[in-house]
């Protein structure tokens, strides 16, 4: 018997997790030094076979029980990246742990936002998803999720990317939008600020839209009997996402880029006086600062002052035009 055949045994038993190396080297020289202990200490023959492979069968089991020890099955490790917390306004919790510092989410953790926290992930395709206090979110795969309590804002880029969220009463696919689930223990509410969302409720397929400056609001009680409203994408009932929007860096950015955040922040229609004037957006850059996201009011007329584009702010829209 020689290192290679104990490194052998070591590797076939279940096929544990990897080991680094030098973890994987104690155990080796270890289980090694104590099989030549048991040889010299036992003179019978018969007796040495009997001894030997008990102390063997002991020693490999130990030296399994170390790989365990050192690389846990399953760990989060072995778990593919979803994507990030990129803010977290108080404590939260990953799989039951607290955390205050931002972190990596991965299949299969359940993220849970206290009662005092705001959160925000961003997944690695840019979908972007607000957490407001008192809710837990699983995320099973790369765009598949299970709201098990709570309320969450979805923020989907574009037609390239789609998320599929589960609830007790179905689950819910975006189609290229913004929009809000909540669930508590009596009622599914899905309101929408942009785009369709598909609802799969087991017994039935139903859509939610934003369509003519309206979005549904749906809400369905415990009997599954649906309940349709409006509501504005300008309307107060989106503010709580504010805080947890990030800051947006003005270095080299245009006018057109910038005031297209303002829209997906704000719920405002960017309306220009022309092709030419959204041209011009396109071209105006910006050189530096910054832009907090419950500063945009006060803020951005200031910042436009510095280009040749004008503006002006209504309620539900800016409109764009040029400087005479």
């Amino acid at each position: 018997m020689n290192d290679d055949y104990i490194e052998k045994l070591l590797k076939g038993a279940n096929k544990p997790p990897t080991p680094n190396s030098n973890d994987a080297q104690e155990i080796l020289v270890a289980t090694k030094k104590a099989w030549q202990e048991s040889v010299r200490q036992n003179k019978s023959r018969e007796k040495k076979r009997k001894v030997i492979a008990f102390n063997f069968a002991a020693i490999v089991l130990v030296g399994i029980l170390g790989l365990w020890k050192f690389q846990p099955f399953n760990s989060a490790n072995d778990l593919k990246e979803l994507g990030s917390i990129t803010f977290a306004s108080n404590l939260y919790q990953i799989n039951g742990n607290k955390q205050s510092a931002p972190s990596r989410i991965h299949s299969g953790d359940t993220l849970t936002a206290g009662s005092s926290t705001l959160l925000s992930v961003t997944l690695q395709d840019g979908t972007l998803i607000t957490f407001a206090p008192d809710t837990a979110l699983q995320f099973t795969g790369v765009s598949t999720m299970n709201l098990m309590t709570g309320r969450i804002f979805v923020d989907s880029p574009g037609q390239n990317t789609s998320v599929v969220i589960g609830t007790p009463w179905g689950s819910i696919q975006d189609i290229g939008t913004q929009f809000e689930i909540t669930v508590d223990t009596n009622e599914l509410t899905v309101a929408m600020r942009e785009g369709k969302v598909k609802m799969d409720l087991g017994h039935s397929i139903e859509y939610a839209a934003y369509e003519n400056g309206k979005g549904d609001l749906i809400r369905i009680n415990k009997a599954n009997q649906m309940r349709k409203e409006e509501i504005s994408s300008t309307d107060t009932h989106w503010s709580w996402t504010i805080p947890a929007i990030k800051a947006l860096n003005l270095e080299n950015i245009t006018a057109y880029d910038l005031l297209n955040w303002v829209s997906r922040t704000t719920g405002r229609n960017i309306v220009y006086n022309s092709a030419l004037v959204s041209q011009l957006a396109k071209e105006t850059h910006f050189s530096t600062g910054r832009i907090e996201a419950d500063a945009i009011d006060p803020v951005l007329p200031v910042l436009f002052e510095t280009t040749t584009l004008s503006l002006k702010i209504d309620n539900n829209t800016i409109t764009v035009s040029e400087n005479k």
